[in-house]
This record gives C-alpha cells, sequence and structure tokens, in this order.
C-alpha cells in the first residue's frame, strides 16, 4: 500500500513540473514572425494619437532619419517585445524597447532612398492587448532644379514678363519675387514691375521636404533723364553740395524728430498730397568708414523697416554704386507698406567721404504710382551730390570744433591736477606723519 502512495505520489508531481515548464525557444538572433490576432486576447485597437511617431505620418524629411521612434503616450501602456514586431518597407527591422522613457527604438543605419517609406508596427502590451500602427513619411534630399529664360540686364520699361522651368519629383509651390506662381508640367511665367534703378529678380522653388532652389537676376530700369532746371544748394555746413530741381522747396538744418539733424530735405509738388522727398543728413564720422561698414549699416536699415511690419518688397538688396568721385556709395531700394492701399518706394542711399571723414545719408522716396515720372529728377539730384574741400565752417563743423575744444581742455586740467598732486601730495603727507609722530620742527629761518 505504501509503494502505491509512493508511486502515485511521483506521478502527480513530475505532471505538475511539466505543466510548469516553460516551452524552448530557438536561441536565434533572427526577428519573430508577429503572431495572430488569435494568440492574443482580442481588444479594441489603440488610438494613433496615444503614440508619439518620429518621422510623423505625412512628414518630409530633408535628411535620412537615423532611426524609427514610437513614444507611449498612455504610460499604463507596456510592452511584450518579443511578441511584437516593427517593419521599415515590408522589411522586419530589430528595435529596442526603453521602459523609462516608453519607447519603441528602432535604429537605420544605412541611407535610405528619396521617396516615399512605410512604417507597419505590431505591438503586444502588457495586458496581452495590441495595437497595429501603419503610417508614411517621406525623404527628398535633392534641391529643386530652377532654370530662368535670360532677359536683357537693362530696360525702359515698367514691366518685365519672367519664364522659367522648375523640376523636382516632389515639387511644392515656386515664387518669383515672393508672388506665388502656377506651373504647368514645370513651365511657370509671371509679368513682374520693375523699379527705377536696379531691381533683384529672384526665383525660388520648394518641395515638400523644405530644400530651396533659388535663381537671382539683376535688371535695370533705365529712366528718361531729367530736363528740367536744377538749381545748386550748398548745405548748411558747406561739406557737400546737390543739384535740385527748381520747383521743389528746400529746407536746411532741420532737427528730425527722432533727434537728429538733417542738412537738407527737399519736397517737390505733387498734386493729391503726395510726394517725393530727399533728405541728406551728414555727421562727421569718428572713424574711416569700410564698405563691410556701410554694408552693414543698410542691411540693419532694412532689418529696422521689416521689424515694424512695413517691409514689402525689397527691390534691390544692399550694393556698392557708382559714386561722386571722393567718395564712397552704398544703396538699397526697397517697398514700404504705409497703409492699406499705398506703397511707398524707398531708395537709400549712403555717401562716405574718407579726406572729410563726413558720412552722409541721402534717403529718396517717392509715391509707387509717381515713381516713374519722380525718379528722374530724385536721379539727377543723387547723381550731383558732391563734395566741397574747402567746407568746414557751418553749424555742423562749428559743433564739432567745440565738442573737440571743450575736450581738449577737460584733458588739460585733468593732466595739470594730476601733476600737482604728484608734486604737493607727497611732502604733505610725509609732514603729517612727523607731525603726529611728535618730531616735526619749525625751519631755523622762521626765528623761533
Amino acid at each position: 500500500m505504501r509503494w502505491r502512495v509512493l508511486a502515485v505520489t511521483a506521478l502527480l508531481a513530475i505532471a505538475l513540473v511539466a505543466a510548469a515548464w516553460p516551452p524552448s525557444r530557438p536561441a536565434s538572433p533572427v526577428p519573430q514572425p508577429a503572431p495572430s490576432r488569435l494568440d492574443v486576447a482580442p481588444s479594441p485597437l489603440a488610438s494613433s494619437s496615444e503614440f508619439g511617431l518620429n518621422p510623423g505620418d505625412g512628414e518630409w524629411r530633408r535628411f535620412s532619419p537615423s532611426s524609427i521612434l514610437i513614444r507611449f503616450a498612455n504610460t499604463s501602456l507596456g510592452l511584450r517585445p518579443e511578441e511584437s514586431n516593427l517593419l521599415l518597407d515590408g522589411v522586419v527591422r530589430p528595435f529596442g524597447w526603453v521602459t523609462s522613457t516608453q519607447t519603441v527604438e528602432a535604429l537605420i543605419p544605412e541611407r535610405l532612398a528619396d521617396g516615399l517609406h512605410r512604417v507597419e508596427a505590431f505591438l503586444v502590451h502588457s495586458d496581452a492587448s495590441v495595437t497595429e500602427l501603419a503610417w508614411t513619411f517621406g525623404l527628398d534630399t535633392q534641391v529643386p532644379e530652377v532654370e530662368v529664360e535670360p532677359f536683357p540686364s537693362e530696360t525702359a520699361s515698367l514691366s518685365l514678363e519672367v519664364r522659367g522651368h522648375a523640376s523636382d519629383a516632389w515639387l511644392d509651390g515656386l515664387t518669383v519675387q515672393g508672388r506665388e506662381v502656377n506651373l504647368f508640367e514645370g513651365n511657370f511665367s509671371l509679368v513682374v514691375r520693375v523699379w527705377p534703378g536696379m531691381n533683384d529678380v529672384i526665383v525660388e522653388a520648394r518641395d515638400l521636404a523644405g530644400n530651396l532652389g533659388r535663381v537671382s537676376r539683376v535688371i535695370s530700369f533705365r529712366s528718361a533723364p531729367f530736363e528740367g532746371p536744377l538749381e545748386p544748394r550748398v548745405a548748411i555746413n558747406a561739406s557737400f553740395a546737390v543739384d535740385l530741381p527748381a520747383d521743389w522747396i528746400a529746407q536746411e538744418n532741420v532737427l528730425l524728430p527722432s533727434g537728429n539733424r538733417a542738412d537738407l530735405i527737399a519736397i517737390s509738388l505733387i498734386d493729391l498730397g503726395l510726394g517725393a522727398s530727399l533728405l541728406v543728413a551728414s555727421g562727421r564720422a569718428t572713424r574711416s568708414l569700410s564698405e563691410d561698414r556701410a554694408l552693414d549699416w543698410m542691411n540693419l536699415v532694412l532689418a529696422s523697416v521689416e521689424a515694424t511690419g512695413q517691409l514689402k518688397q525689397v527691390v534691390s538688396r544692399p550694393r556698392l554704386v557708382d559714386n561722386p568721385p571722393g567718395t564712397g556709395a552704398v544703396r538699397a531700394t526697397f517697398l514700404r507698406q504705409t497703409a492699406s492701399t499705398l506703397v511707398a518706394f524707398n531708395q537709400i542711399t549712403m555717401v562716405w567721404s574718407q579726406p572729410l571723414h563726413f558720412e552722409w545719408v541721402i534717403l529718396a522716396s517717392a509715391d509707387e504710382r509717381l515713381a516713374a515720372e519722380m525718379w528722374p529728377a530724385l536721379d539727377a539730384a543723387v547723381s550731383s551730390f558732391r563734395v566741397l574741400d574747402e567746407g568746414i565752417e557751418g553749424p555742423g563743423t562749428q559743433d564739432a570744433v567745440f565738442s573737440a575744444y571743450t575736450a581738449f581742455v577737460l584733458v588739460a586740467i585733468a593732466v595739470l591736477v594730476a601733476i600737482g598732486l604728484v608734486a604737493v601730495l607727497p611732502p604733505y603727507i610725509a609732514w603729517r606723519k612727523a607731525k603726529r609722530a611728535g618730531r616735526w620742527r619749525p625751519p631755523r629761518n622762521w626765528g623761533l
């Protein structure tokens, strides 16, 4: 009887051990195929909004991604990595599971080809629920190719037709002078306005990934020469002179709202209260002005106008221009939005003279509708700008001389005070020390 009990007990123990023993798995690093939905407890699919995808669904990249990330927004969702799978373009990819960040990460060591890529993920969570994700992202590493048909470097017309061709497998749009242009089989055509002076014609094509193809051309508007009488005007500080149309109203030595002083402000007589102006502000330079400094100054002017929200379009970027003898000049042209229906045409020219160490800022502006008519006169005034070598008098120069004289006097007083302290202070200190020590005696010639 005892042997029967022992045999039954042994059989029961062997059965329990066999039932609890885990099934054997092949020791292979090859990813296992995704289990069937029938192998796990059925549950509703989780919303894709509960997962952060990188690259995102429908996102376009300019560079090949180095990994695919799936971040769980719901921290209660765990993962069974051995039962989950991730595929890129139909190929199973090994991945890791980072518990601390709730993130699935699959590394991509190779460079992916341009085009669309599909990611599929079969995620088995700790509670045996399942999430199936599928999305696509795009890769485009090439810059769109843009070709612009040649056009003349100068024109007497106020309009110019810009034609060309753009090609890219995933082209997203094209602009000419900042205006969107429709493409027909990659071809485009747009008539743009040509402004007085130099014009930068810029064509930009962009693709879905943000790559930008850019072509820039320059065309100059050849305005008719001004034929009216010109009257010479000499600045109040007598450092320069400029010839203005005789019917213009000119004011000299004007205090601007900014607190600066303008040597000359000239206004032409135009109907409807609109006008063109020419402003020349000068000042004595503390050091020699370089071309780089002048270009930086012009870029600062454009940035200041853009910061106010009034910069509509840069017609001509800051560049060196032909200047009167003995001077240097940098010029920029832009459109400024002054009202919903009014656009002002502005051209800024900075002129400097190295021998006299003077700087002048010339601001010429005209209304958009009158730019073509008024610019010949403005251009004639700017081109007639000339330096007067003998210019040493006037409020501007007098202020500079007075400031220099005051600085000289202050420096001289400081030097004299320093010399006096060096000569008097040490003997006085020695006398005070000797008196305190009781060793001081009056000189013999005092007769005491």
